[in-house]
């Protein structure tokens, strides 16, 4: 049987594998033109904004804080990647675009 410790470890796991996947997904999307860039953060913005107000109500305030930091980097990752240059192609890349 699986100790408390055990089942914290997997959730925390899961939470965090949860926010990589939702975070490269924002960034995919936003690369790919499926969203405009103020709509997701201006969606973050609303969720930190909820999460403000939970820690106003006392509904779990260190959890709510925490969430507002996270959801604060995803967002600020979004505004960075406006101006962040795409990557090189990689040489193995280029040399097979060069036999197509």
């Amino acid at each position: 049987m699986a100790s408390g410790q055990d089942d914290t470890q997997y959730l925390l796991a899961e939470g965090q594998a949860a926010l990589m996947i939702a975070d490269s997904l924002l960034l995919v999307f936003l690369e790919a033109g499926v969203v405009e860039r103020d709509k997701l953060i201006e969606a973050i913005e609303t969720v930190i904004a909820a999460k403000r107000s939970m820690m106003i109500d006392g509904n779990a305030p260190e959890v709510a804080a925490a969430a507002v930091g996270l959801l604060s980097s995803i967002a600020n990752s979004l505004t960075a990647a406006e101006d962040s240059p795409k990557p090189l192609p990689s040489p193995v890349v280029k040399s097979r675009r060069r036999r197509e």
